[in-house]
């Protein structure tokens, strides 16, 4: 037998005091003058005999009433094991609330709702005293009392993380070891979601309880792409997966600020991947979600988003042969142009430019070639205009970069006669037949043998623009003699798109769990601040402070380690607005399979109904308390007291 409050044992120095009472006999005798009585004598002593085994029995009472008393009180327990030498069971409980959990069971409610209700009610039958150990997928919780464990689990809401198998094992084994359990017993809420089997040699008892769900039919707005190619209208390309036994049409609606622009139906086949379009029109800067009537989980029905003023494009003219006609093009809100000499050129500040055109340089030393090649590794871009006197340095240009080897020299003037209209440079810029264009002459131009994409050809079949990624290189100049190709609507139009083809893509969202590609977690806002000055990202009344770097006139904000919640978010400084970042939760708990609670091997106990399960252990806990005989024994000694003080009158 042991005891839950031990401490109360102290109070056993109290029965000194019943002791006290009756050792010591406080009354005074007094003697009074009476007949001649000798003959009550014998009957006297007898009587004396009696009252003396009395006054022990009397003792014997008070102290075993107080004794029981205080051992009631010191919480007896007797271990609930039939073998003695077992130690008695601790349990814990995992709650699986993750987003899987919210589909619906037979009765309409979730999952999550149906695993909270059924440990409420149980937990309304235990003893005020008793201490609960549980976990979450994203919390732990050691030795809760009744009342702090029916709070929790009350506001207890499905989240993004999903504890993997070895995972649950190794917080519960956690959680047991800080017990010192021996006998360690694990209940376990789940619905099965990628279930994939216990070991059989775990030291810890299962109790496994299955959540099934009535449907697992399932419409996911799975991801979307901003088409922003053409100036005059942002295209949305959404991507919806589904899980259906059956072809459905749901309604999708797309809204710009907050405000209904589209709503639309779509066919689904079952388990087939579906692609929409959504016109958004011009202009840029707003937030905006789209939306799928959907019977199924609800944290993927909706998907945030939004489009971001862009950035001006930085352009690094190094030379001036075409300075003019490069001024006139690069003369746009769209554009920063700025110009420096080769020789003069800070190389730092070349990876921070999105285009560097190369204008008839004489010569390319080593340093700028690996500047410029960083550049390109960070997804700028290059375009090489030639100095028909300096053959060298195109042809290191041509080598550096992998374009093509320098071959001749071609001194009569040549017309572009063929231009690759299929390349995506084109595309955006070419609206009319290509037999029907007015080709631009060229003057001199160098030969090459081109080991790369052939843009534009001259008559004479050798190429004038080549192509790698975002690398062009013209082989002649475009303003000189017997040269019109800057007064050809083609160089203006080709020129900005080339531009605009460097501009980095600005994601419409991010993953609120953080991607593992760290490029896909962070945004660049083009903002001048203060190193010291900070971005807040604000929702409601929540603020979060991501990680962040200044590096000139760009703040990274780097989301990895962060707890986000889907939708908007306003990017403040100073309590000024700079722009929306918009999140998603991850659509891993869209996919996956889900066991069946059959056929389980190892340490498990599976109960369809974990209540009675829960209400047999509470049933077992109870059969161990024993302060209840206690004070029924102590309320039968203080009446056997009462009935002999009652004869002694």
């Amino acid at each position: 037998m042991t005891f839950l409050r031990p401490e109360i044992l102290t109070a056993l120095f109290l029965l000194l005091v019943p002791v006290i009472v009756h050792l010591f006999e406080f009354r005074i005798f007094k003697s009074t003058p009476f007949t001649n009585l000798l003959f009550l004598d014998s009957i006297q002593k007898e009587q004396n005999r009696y009252k003396k085994i009395k006054k022990w029995l009397i003792l014997m009472l008070r102290m075993a009433y107080f004794s029981a008393i205080i051992l009631a009180f010191a919480l007896p327990v007797l271990p609930s094991n039939e073998d003695q030498q077992q130690a008695p069971a601790t349990y814990v409980i995992y709650l699986d609330n993750s987003f899987s959990t919210t589909a619906k069971n037979s009765s309409g409610i979730t999952l999550l709702s149906e695993a909270k209700e059924e440990l409420y009610q149980w937990s309304k039958t235990l003893p005020n005293e008793t201490r609960i150990f549980w976990f979450t997928n994203t919390r732990q919780f050691q030795g809760q009392s009744v009342e702090a464990f029916q709070q929790d689990l009350l506001v207890l809401e499905a989240v993004e993380k999903q504890r993997s198998i070895q995972e649950v094992l190794f917080t519960a084994q956690g959680m047991f070891g800080a017990l010192k359990a021996t006998n360690p017993n694990l209940i376990w809420y789940t619905d099965l979601h990628n279930w994939t089997g216990l070991a059989t040699d775990l030291d810890l008892q299962v109790i496994l309880r299955p959540l099934s769900a009535l449907s697992r039919e399932n419409i996911t707005l799975q991801a979307l792409e901003l088409d922003q190619s053409n100036p005059e209208n942002t295209r949305l390309i959404l991507g919806i997966n589904n899980s259906l036994l059956t072809a459905q049409s749901p309604s999708l609606r797309l809204f710009k600020n907050d405000t209904l622009i589209t709503q639309t139906g779509t066919k689904l086949s079952p388990n087939k991947t579906t692609e929409i379009a959504f016109d958004l029109g011009p202009g840029t800067n707003f937030k905006g979600h789209v939306t799928v009537d959907d019977g199924g989980l609800a944290f993927d029905d909706t998907l945030y988003f939004n489009v971001a003023k862009h950035p001006k494009i930085k352009v690094l003219r190094l030379g001036m042969a075409s300075q003019g006609m490069l001024n006139a093009v690069f003369d746009h809100s769209d554009f920063n142009l700025i110009q420096s000499a080769p020789e003069t050129v800070d190389y730092s500040i070349i990876n921070r430019q999105n285009l560097v055109i190369l204008d008839g340089l004489t010569s390319i030393n080593p340093p700028l070639l690996m500047a410029l090649e960083q550049l390109t590794n960070q997804g700028g871009g290059l375009v090489f205009i030639p100095d028909m006197k300096a053959s060298t340095a195109a042809n290191a240009f041509l080598n550096q970069f992998g374009l093509g080897q320098f071959d001749t020299t071609h001194e009569g003037g040549h017309k572009v006669v063929d231009i690759s209209s299929g390349h995506p440079l084109f595309k955006a810029i070419l609206a009319q037949n290509v037999d029907e264009f007015q080709y631009p002459s060229i003057g001199e131009s160098f030969g090459f043998k081109p080991t790369s994409n052939v843009l534009l050809t001259l008559d004479n079949g050798a190429p004038y623009l080549l192509n790698r990624d975002q690398i062009y290189a013209f082989s002649g100049p475009l303003i000189g003699p017997k040269t019109n190709f800057d007064q050809s609507p083609l160089s203006v139009a080709m020129l900005i798109e080339i531009a605009r083809k460097t501009r980095p893509n600005i994601q419409p969202y991010y993953l609120t769990s953080g991607s593992k590609n760290e490029f896909n977690s962070s945004a660049v806002l083009s903002v001048n601040m203060d190193a010291q000055d900070v971005v807040l990202l604000q929702r409601g009344q929540s603020q979060i402070i991501p990680r962040q770097q200044q590096i000139a006139d760009q703040r990274t904000l780097n989301f990895q380690d962060n707890n986000y919640q889907s939708g908007h978010y306003n990017a403040m400084v100073n309590g000024t607005f700079l722009n929306w970042i918009s999140f998603n939760y991850s659509r891993d708990e869209s996919k996956g399979s889900f066991a069946q609670p059959t056929d389980f091997s190892g340490p498990i106990q599976l109960s369809d109904n974990l209540t009675q399960t829960l209400n047999d252990i509470d049933t077992s806990e109870k059969a161990r308390h024993l302060w209840h005989w206690f004070a029924i024994f102590a309320l039968m000694c203080f009446l056997t007291e009462m009935f002999l003080l009652k004869n002694n009158s």
